[in-house]
């Protein structure tokens, strides 16, 4: 109900503004425009060279995606954030035809989580856990179904490790939320929820954290992903060995990732455990800490190969 009256804001909105703003980007002194989100997809336009940052994974099934996918193929180009996200645009655009792709991870600058790992003790100092010296399993993002947070609390509660700590950073629908909690009632001394943060508490929560988890309902790196890794932590994520050939980018990290079957209970209550019994390596050397020299290279070369289309 809210997505869908958001929806229809949006459009009254778009009605009044569009024509203005479509005027202003068609000056001949922008030689691209870079839409950062799919949420503005009514502003492509044949006309000028639009490039759009696709981040979302597009359901058949909205109103929004058909209209979405139209206007994303008048685009001159798109960028994917990864494999799962263009396969997933692919499947619904068939018949239409293309603009140039790419996939280009979103740029990440973990160096502060990283540093802050000197100061994990007096960290968990702050937050209450003084005396606290097992492992910490963290949960960060959207508090959604379609996010798996209930399988991961029944996961870390049937597993029953102790010495472990779950955090749970984040919000989401109330009724969810006050069933996420329900699971937790009798667990309450291992798993804390630490609502929102912002975003330098959230540097501190990747500097404390062992391991991040995601129940996603199949292979999905996710921005946690990265961020996590970049930080210095293991992750824990549905899928298998094999879908990391999809993600070059995560090959420095092959040790430190987990993976369990998808919307598996046993399967992530097994992978925990193992982690559980895992010496931690220290991340310090032989992991980076971001890629933002990587991802502003990628994008120069992107806007020039589409350059060098439009002059052929």
């Amino acid at each position: 109900m809210k997505a869908n009256l958001a929806y229809f804001i949006n459009n009254i909105i778009a009605y009044f503004a569009l024509p203005l703003t479509r005027f202003i980007m068609g000056k001949p002194e922008y030689t691209f425009v870079h839409f950062n989100s799919v949420v503005l997809h009514q502003l492509v336009s044949k006309n000028s060279r639009h490039i759009l940052h696709v981040r979302e994974i597009l359901n058949k099934k909205s109103k929004f995606s058909n209209r979405a996918i139209h206007d994303l193929c008048n685009a001159s180009g798109l960028i994917f954030i990864d494999k799962s996200t263009q396969e997933g645009f692919k499947k619904l655009s068939l018949g239409n035809l293309l603009p140039l792709q790419s996939i280009i991870n979103n740029p990440f600058d973990m160096n502060e989580a990283r540093d802050l790992r000197h100061e994990r003790k007096a960290i968990l100092q702050e937050y209450g856990f003084e005396s606290f010296n097992g492992k910490i399993f963290t949960c960060l993002g959207n508090i959604h179904p379609v996010k798996g947070t209930d399988l991961i609390l029944k996961a870390f509660t049937e597993s029953e490790i102790e010495n472990a700590r779950l955090l749970i950073v984040g919000t989401g629908n109330i009724e969810y939320m006050d069933y996420c909690r329900s699971i937790a009632e009798n667990d309450n001394d291992r798993i804390i929820f630490m609502g929102m943060l912002d975003y330098h508490e959230v540097y501190k929560i990747y500097a404390i954290s062992d391991f991040v988890v995601r129940g996603d309902p199949d292979f999905r790196t996710g921005r946690t992903t990265y961020e996590a890794l970049y930080a210095g932590c293991y992750i824990i994520i549905p899928g298998n060995k094999k879908d990391l050939q999809s993600e070059p980018e995560l090959q420095a990290f092959m040790e430190r990732i987990l993976f369990y079957d998808p919307r598996e209970t046993k399967s992530l209550v097994e992978a925990i455990k193992h982690a559980h019994s895992l010496k931690i390596a220290s991340p310090m050397t032989n992991t980076p800490t971001g890629n933002i020299e990587k991802n502003r290279n990628a994008m120069k070369e992107f806007f020039r190969s589409i350059i060098y289309a439009d002059n052929l």
